[in-house]
């Protein structure tokens, strides 16, 4: 949206220097954040595209806490026969995460089933990678299971070198949150109308804060950095948004004085 805006005034600037004979200045009226939100649009707008969330804020640690939800580590295996393998490289797969229904009740539940998992292809050179070292096939499984139970099934060992690290151990330091669809693909006539109105600087400021969340979570709405895309089912029906895994998990939300550097992201290391 950023990149957009700042085309759109570059573009902009230049016309006025070529055609400084024509007037392009259309004059904005000013006005504050907690008058633009209470417009009849945009409250409309808030009250009609929330939805509620939970952000994950995963967090490495480095002694054993016994959590029923986590990443990376050592998963609940007892409702696998043998260790996971990719179904295209044979590849053992690399644990990403793990929830329980007594944890996070919110998640997306099928009948009788308690445990949620998460694995993911390391090989790079997978013919099901979409691009290499980030879109990487992704397996989850359903389970009826207690957090408790474990299984003794070992990791095979892993014999090629171009390959995604195991993710880092992490547990969720968990946050509800308000989420939001992004104004523009809502309403775009009425964006453009408020952007000619009142500026491109609150309306930005407005996005900056109502827009989805680029973090993992559960539930809100998707994040998309670039067309967004909503899949659909064999049916017909557009797929409903349940959970999101994001390589820009902000390290310093909540945890602020155990880091030290400005820019700490994505602990799990994906």
């Amino acid at each position: 949206m950023k990149v957009k805006k700042f085309i759109k005034k570059l573009i902009g600037k230049f016309v006025k220097e070529e055609n400084s004979h024509v007037d392009f200045n259309v004059q904005s009226k000013k006005i504050e954040m907690h008058e633009f939100i209470t417009l009849e649009v945009v409250s409309d707008y808030i009250k009609s595209n929330k939805k509620k969330a939970t952000i994950l804020n995963p967090r490495k640690y480095h002694k054993y806490i016994s959590q029923s939800s986590f990443m990376g580590g050592n998963p609940n295996l007892s409702n696998h026969l043998s260790y996971p393998l990719c179904d295209c490289c044979s590849m053992p797969l690399n644990f990403v995460l793990q929830f329980t229904k007594n944890d996070y009740s919110e998640f997306y539940w099928p009948k009788n089933k308690t445990i949620f998992q998460l694995f993911r292809c390391p090989n790079y050179d997978c013919e099901e990678t979409l691009s290499e070292k980030y879109d990487l096939k992704m397996f989850h499984f359903y389970f009826e299971s207690s957090p408790s139970e474990n299984d003794n099934i070992k990791k095979p060992f892993v014999k090629i070198t171009n390959c995604e690290q195991e993710v880092k151990e992490c547990i969720f330091k968990s946050e509800k949150i308000d989420d939001y669809n992004e104004f523009y693909i809502v309403n775009e006539k009425a964006f453009k109308t408020l952007e000619t109105k009142y500026g491109d600087e609150i309306v930005e400021e407005f996005n900056d804060n109502y827009l989805p969340k680029q973090r993992t979570k559960i539930g809100g709405y998707p994040s998309f950095t670039q067309n967004v895309f909503y899949p659909s089912c064999e049916c017909g029906k557009t797929k409903y948004f349940f959970f999101q895994l994001s390589s820009e998990d902000n390290g310093r939300i909540n945890d602020s004085d155990e880091f030290t550097g400005e820019d700490v992201w994505s602990h799990h290391g994906i």
